[in-house]
C-alpha cells in the first residue's frame, strides 16, 4: 500500500500560482533546480576503529519494525512506534555524546562517522519517507534546462552579462535604502550615509531607526505640508455612491457628476436594474457603464426604452447581453453613432448582422471586445452596412485572420482601427496590402499582440503608408527588430513624412534598444505625450535619459517637453538617477509608473505635482 501511494504521489502535480504560470507561457524556467542535491563529495575513508564502532552502535540499536511499511496504517502501531524511536533517539543522543568524549584523542575522522551515523539512526520512519519523496521529487526535474531564444521576454539577461551603474546600500543613520554610482564607491564600504542626512537635515545624526510601519495616512500635497482637502462636490458624490441602494432620484447633477457617481458604482460591483434605472432619462445621449455583470436581460432593454436618443452607448463586462437586446436596440435606438461593448459572448453571428444591417450608414464608431462568435459574414454586412465608420476596433475577436483584412479596406473613411489580440493569424504581407489602401488615412493604429508580424509590417506597412498616424500601439510584437523600428522613426524624420506621435505603446518588444527610443525622441519630441516602455529589458540608463535630454555628453538637448505619462515598469535599468533626470528633463511629466524596477529607492528625486507609482516600499 506505501508503494502504491508513492506511485500516486510520483503522478500528482499541485496547484500552481499565477507567476509560474505566467513564466511557463513566456517560455521562462528556472535555473538551478537541483540545487537542494548538491553532487556527492568524497568522503575520507574510515578507520578500523570507527568501523568497529559504528557495527557495535548498530547491532545494539537495530529494531526490526523500524522499517515496517503497515505501521503506516495502525494508529496505535504509529504511537508505541514513535514511543520507541522516541526512547531510541534518546538513548543513541546520550551514546553519541560518549562516543565524542571517548575519541577526543582520537583522529576527527571517528567524531565526524559517529555523528554521521547517528544523526541517521534519528530519524523516524515518517521522515525517512518524506526525505525520499522530496529526493525523487528534486531527481525528476534534473534534466530541465532554461529555455532561451532571441524572443523570450527575460533572454539573455544576467547580472553578470550587464553590468550596473548603480548599487542600493543602506544609511548607516537614518538605515534607509538609497542608491549608489557603483564607479564611485567600493564595494564593501562602510558608515555610508544617504543624501537626506548628508545635506545635513534636521537632527540628521540624532535619527533613530525607522518604526513599523503603520497603515498608510492621507497624502501630503506637497512640500508646504498642507493635506488635499476634498471638495463638497467630491464629498457629496461618495456619499451618494455609498448610499445609492436608498436614493430614489439623481436629479440635474450634470453629465459629468453622474459619470463620477456610475463610476464608483461600477467599481464596487453595485450596479443593478434598480440603481442603473437612476441613470436612464429620455433626454440621455451618452451613456457608459463600465461594468454590467449586475445586469440582466430586463436592464439591458430598459436602456432601449427610457433613453431612445441615445448617441454613444459603452457597455463593459456585458456577459449577459443577448440576441433579444441587440434587436431592441436596433429597433429602438434610431440616433446611435457609436457603439462600445465588452464581453458580449451570447450574441450570435444573426444577431449581429441585423444589428449592423439597421444601423446603416448612421453607426461612425464600432468598438467590440471578447466577442467570439463574430464571424466574416457578419463583417461584410458590417463593412457593407456601415459605410461611414470612421472608428473600427476588434480587440480579442477569436475567428480574426487574414481573411478579414481585405473586408476592412473597404471602409474608405476609416481613421482608427485596432485588431489588437487576434485570435488567429495575422501575417505582415496581409497587413501591408491592408495599409496600401487605408494606411494614407489612418491616425490611431492598434497591433497589440500580433505575434506574427515581422519587420515587414514596420519598414514596408507602416513607414511608406501611415504619414498621418498620430498613436502607434504594437506592443507584444516581439518579432520586431531594433533595427526597423529605429528605421521607421528616423525616415520619418528625415523625410518629414508624419508630424508626430502622441501616444507610443512599445511595451513587451523584447529585442528594442536604446537606438528606439533615441529615434523616437529625435522624431516626436515636441509631440510626444504618452509612452509606454514596460518590459523592455534591452534598455539602458542613456535610452531613458534621451526621454529628458539628455546627451551623451551630458547636456540637455531636445527633451520630450509634452510628455505626460510614462510607463517604465519592469526596466531594470531605471534607478534614481533616471527618476531624477526625467522629472527635471519633462517638464509636463504627471505620472511616472516604475514597477518592478527595485533599484528605485525612497530616496529618489520627487517633483510636486508628478505621481511616482509602483515604488518598492509603497506595498509594505
Amino acid at each position: 500500500m506505501a508503494s502504491n501511494r508513492n506511485n500516486n504521489d510520483n503522478r500528482i502535480r499541485g496547484p500552481t500560482s499565477a507567476l509560474t504560470s505566467f513564466l511557463r507561457e513566456r517560455g521562462i524556467r528556472p535555473r538551478n533546480l537541483n540545487y537542494r542535491n548538491p553532487p556527492p563529495q568524497p568522503q575520507p575513508q574510515p578507520t578500523d576503529q570507527t568501523d568497529d564502532a559504528a557495527s557495535q552502535n548498530n547491532e545494539d540499536t537495530q529494531d526490526p519494525d523500524l522499517d515496517d511499511d503497515d505501521d503506516d496504517d495502525d494508529p496505535q502501531a504509529e504511537s508505541s512506534s514513535a514511543a520507541a524511536t522516541h526512547r531510541r533517539s534518546t538513548r543513541l543522543a546520550l551514546s553519541s555524546s560518549t562516543t565524542v568524549e571517548t575519541a577526543s584523542a582520537s583522529t576527527s575522522t571517528t567524531t565526524t562517522v559517529t555523528l554521521q551515523y547517528t544523526a541517521a539512526s534519528t530519524l523516524t520512519s515518517g521522515q525517512r519517507k518524506r526525505k525520499k519523496k522530496d529526493d525523487s521529487s528534486d531527481s525528476e526535474n534534473d534534466d530541465l534546462t532554461p529555455v532561451t531564444s532571441p524572443t523570450t521576454p527575460r533572454a539573455g539577461f544576467s547580472n553578470r552579462s550587464r553590468a550596473t551603474r548603480t548599487r542600493i546600500e543602506f544609511c548607516s543613520l537614518c538605515r534607509c535604502r538609497f542608491s549608489v554610482i557603483a564607479a564611485l564607491v567600493e564595494e564593501g564600504k562602510e558608515n555610508l550615509i544617504c543624501p537626506t542626512c548628508a545635506s545635513g537635515g534636521k537632527d540628521a545624526d540624532a535619527k533613530k531607526m525607522p518604526k513599523r510601519r503603520k497603515a498608510k495616512g492621507p497624502k501630503v500635497a506637497g512640500e508646504d505640508g498642507f493635506v488635499p482637502v476634498p471638495t463638497l462636490q467630491d464629498l457629496c458624490i461618495k456619499v451618494i455612491a455609498h448610499y445609492i441602494e436608498d436614493v430614489e432620484a439623481l436629479g440635474n447633477i450634470g453629465e459629468i457628476n453622474m459619470d463620477k457617481i456610475c463610476k464608483i458604482i461600477c467599481k464596487n460591483r453595485q450596479l443593478n436594474n434598480h440603481v442603473a434605472r437612476l441613470f436612464m432619462d429620455p433626454q440621455e445621449t451618452q451613456m457608459s457603464f463600465y461594468d454590467c455583470t449586475g445586469l440582466d436581460t430586463t436592464g439591458f432593454l430598459n436602456i432601449a426604452q427610457f433613453c431612445p436618443k441615445l448617441h454613444t452607448l459603452t457597455l463593459n463586462t456585458c456577459g449577459r447581453l443577448s440576441d433579444p437586446v441587440t434587436d431592441k436596440y436596433a429597433s429602438h435606438l434610431l440616433h446611435l453613432r457609436s457603439l462600445t461593448l465588452s464581453g458580449p459572448y451570447l450574441v450570435t453571428g444573426s444577431a449581429w448582422t441585423r444589428l449592423f444591417t439597421s444601423l446603416g450608414s448612421r453607426l461612425e464608431s464600432f468598438t467590440l471586445e471578447h466577442s467570439p462568435r463574430l464571424d466574416l459574414p457578419s463583417l461584410d454586412i458590417l463593412v457593407t452596412s456601415c459605410p461611414n465608420l470612421r472608428d473600427l476596433r476588434l480587440m480579442r475577436i477569436s475567428k480574426l485572420d487574414n481573411s478579414w483584412l481585405p473586408h476592412i479596406s473597404r471602409l474608405q473613411k476609416l481613421e482608427a482601427l485596432d485588431i489588437s489580440h487576434p485570435g488567429a493569424k495575422l501575417t505582415s504581407g496581409s497587413l501591408v496590402d491592408l495599409l496600401k489602401i487605408i494606411g494614407s488615412r489612418l491616425r490611431e493604429l492598434g497591433l497589440r499582440s500580433c505575434v506574427d508580424l515581422t519587420d515587414e509590417a514596420l519598414v514596408d506597412g507602416v513607414l511608406p503608408n501611415c504619414a498621418r498616424l498620430q498613436m502607434l500601439a504594437i506592443a507584444g510584437c516581439d518579432l520586431f527588430t531594433s533595427a526597423a523600428a529605429a528605421k521607421l522613426f528616423n525616415e520619418w524624420r528625415e523625410h518629414k513624412a508624419n508630424p508626430g506621435l502622441v501616444r507610443v505603446d512599445l511595451a513587451r518588444c523584447s529585442l528594442f534598444e536604446d537606438e528606439v527610443v533615441e529615434a523616437l525622441v529625435r522624431h516626436s519630441a515636441k509631440t510626444l505625450r504618452e509612452l509606454n516602455v514596460n518590459s523592455l529589458e534591452e534598455l539602458t540608463c542613456a535610452g531613458f535619459e534621451a526621454l529628458a535630454g539628455v546627451g551623451a555628453n551630458g547636456k540637455i538637448n531636445n527633451p520630450c517637453s509634452e510628455l505626460v505619462e510614462i510607463d517604465a515598469g519592469f526596466c531594470r535599468a531605471v534607478d534614481d538617477g533616471v527618476v531624477e533626470r526625467l522629472m527635471k528633463g519633462c517638464k509636463e511629466l504627471r505620472v511616472l509608473k516604475v514597477f518592478g524596477n527595485h533599484k528605485v529607492t525612497e530616496s529618489a528625486y520627487r517633483r510636486k505635482g508628478v505621481q511616482l507609482l509602483g515604488q518598492q516600499w509603497d506595498t509594505l
